[in-house]
C-alpha cells in the first residue's frame, strides 16, 4: 500500500510540474480555457467567478485513434498530434491527419468551443481513405 501511495504521489507530482511550452487560450465570459498545442488536449480550466482551476491533461498524455485497415485485416491504436489549429475567439479547431505505415489512413478535427460556463468538443470534418475506417477517437483527462 506504501508502494502505491509513492507512486501515486510521484505521478501526481510529475503532472503538476508540466507546463506546455505553446498553448491556446479561450476565453468566455464565465471560463478560461487553456489548450496545449502541441497535444490538442485541455490543459487548465479556470473558471473565473470564483478563479478555481481544473487541471487537463499532463503531458505525456495524446489523442489516440484506433484504425481499421482492410487489406491486410487489421485494427491499430495510432497516438496522434495536430498537424495545425486555428483560433478564433472562443474556438479551436486542431487537425489531425493518421498515417499507417507511410499511407495516409483517416483525418479529423477536434474542435472546442466556448460558450458561457460550457466546453463544447465535437469532430468535425471526418475523412477515411479508401480501405481505412476511423474507428474511435480517445481524448485522455478531457
Amino acid at each position: 500500500m506504501r508502494l502505491f501511495a509513492a507512486l501515486l504521489l510521484c505521478s501526481l507530482d510529475a503532472a503538476a510540474q508540466y507546463v506546455p511550452t505553446h498553448t491556446v487560450m479561450l476565453r468566455s465570459s464565465q471560463l478560461e480555457l487553456l489548450l496545449d498545442r502541441d497535444t490538442g488536449l485541455p490543459y487548465e480550466y479556470r473558471v473565473l467567478s470564483n478563479q478555481a482551476v481544473i487541471h487537463g491533461a499532463p503531458g505525456n498524455q495524446s489523442v489516440m485513434t484506433t484504425l481499421f485497415r482492410a487489406r491486410p485485416y487489421t485494427f491499430s491504436k495510432v497516438s496522434m498530434t495536430p498537424r495545425r489549429n486555428t483560433v478564433g475567439a472562443n474556438r479551436c479547431d486542431f487537425v489531425f491527419t493518421a498515417e499507417q505505415d507511410g499511407e495516409p489512413a483517416a483525418g479529423f478535427t477536434l474542435r472546442y468551443e466556448l460558450q458561457g460556463a460550457a466546453v463544447f468538443v465535437s469532430l468535425e470534418n471526418i475523412k477515411e481513405e479508401p480501405g481505412f475506417q476511423l474507428i474511435d477517437v480517445a481524448t485522455p483527462e478531457l
